[in-house]
């Protein structure tokens, strides 16, 4: 989404990036490294070399989710470079921030006030999301939904070939880390209690890789406890045209998440684009993006007897299947876009100057 937003062209803004990606994958988010702590302390200089370079006066900044080493390295890296700018904005991609204020030492309050208190504009992509813009006093609040560039009409001969057909296993989507609070233990236990018959006929396609061999042989002993191994197909890391082509061979996408930082979740609405019923969890910004009963069905965190439910109506009714997937497309096409996505931030930029 950074990179969306910095290719983009505004009316009313020049963006200057400085690149501060310490993570070399989504196992290594949130994780103390010693190459971080080197690039953190570096980051400042490289970052006000750039503010007198192009005389920027406002600090565009994405804090973290609710876990304390990242949190540590924006408290560092706001209170000491935002006396430098003239505004701040605060955009909220990770949910859950305020939540760890709530348990934060004394001892670190005054710090954290000074890094995330009082931003001049705070942008966060759901009104489902944790009140974090509330918490920490943001003089101006805007709500912008991420915006992911229409591969399904722009593909062209990438996917010639790649097309929903009857006569074949129904075929469900999970996309994401393989992490507890993601839900693929939830889905495992539903998949487990459809109808056998069902089950016969059923596809479960699994990209994302697992956040630890130890966490993979929790969900290795719970498919087999639940009788549902031929069912799944773990691909790992998938992306590009393979990615794409998941998305297009798929029937159903299923994201039963309760992750703590999640805000809005992009995978979600690449599943719209692609046509697809999403059957997720009513958490946080998920909500924003299914209309429950018309888009896809939104189900209780934590419960596989109700996605069980849910993914049996789809499962069961391929027009129903159908419809709900366009109306996904359509709410994409309307939402969703970068163009839409641009269009929001530059309003955003407006207010700022």
């Amino acid at each position: 989404m950074m990179k969306i937003l910095v290719d983009g062209e505004y009316e009313h803004a020049v963006i200057h990036p400085v690149l501060m990606q310490f993570a070399r994958g989504m196992n290594d988010i949130g994780k103390v490294r010693g190459r971080k702590i080197v690039q953190m302390i570096g980051l400042p200089a490289r970052v006000l070399a750039a503010k007198r370079k192009f005389s920027a006066d406002c600090l565009y900044y994405g804090p973290c989710g609710p876990n304390w080493p990242p949190a540590i390295r924006d408290i560092f890296l706001l209170a000491l470079l935002r006396p430098f700018f003239r505004r701040t904005i605060l955009h909220f991609h990770a949910a859950g921030l305020s939540e760890l204020y709530s348990r934060c030492p004394a001892i670190l309050r005054p710090f954290f006030r000074r890094a995330f208190f009082d931003a001049d504009v705070a942008i966060s992509l759901s009104e489902f999301n944790p009140p974090d813009h509330e918490v920490f006093r943001a003089k101006r609040v805007h709500y912008v939904p991420n915006g992911i560039p229409d591969v399904y009409s722009e593909s062209g001969s990438e996917l010639a070939g790649v097309r929903r057909s009857s006569g074949r296993a129904v075929e469900i989507l999970f996309v994401g880390v393989l992490m507890e609070s993601k839900g693929i233990l939830i889905l495992v236990e539903a998949i487990g209690l459809l109808p056998p018959a069902v089950r016969q006929g059923l596809k479960v396609v699994v990209l994302g890789q697992f956040s630890s061999p130890r966490f993979e042989q929790v969900v290795r002993d719970r498919l087999a406890a639940c009788k549902v191994e031929t069912q799944f197909d773990f691909r790992g890391v998938t992306v590009g045209v393979e990615k794409h082509r998941a998305f297009l061979s798929a029937d159903i996408f299923c994201l039963p998440t309760f992750f703590e930082a999640e805000s809005f979740s992009l995978v979600v609405a690449e599943a719209m684009q692609f046509r697809l019923p999403v059957v997720a969890t009513r958490w946080r910004g998920v909500q924003s993006l299914v209309e429950d009963g018309t888009s896809g069905y939104l189900v209780p965190p934590k419960e596989p007897g109700e996605l069980a439910d849910r993914l049996l109506k789809l499962i069961e009714d391929p027009g129903l299947r159908s419809r709900m997937g366009d109306a996904g497309r359509a709410k994409f096409l309307k939402e969703y876009t970068v163009t839409k996505f641009r269009q929001r931030m530059d309003r955003v930029f407006k207010e700022v100057q």
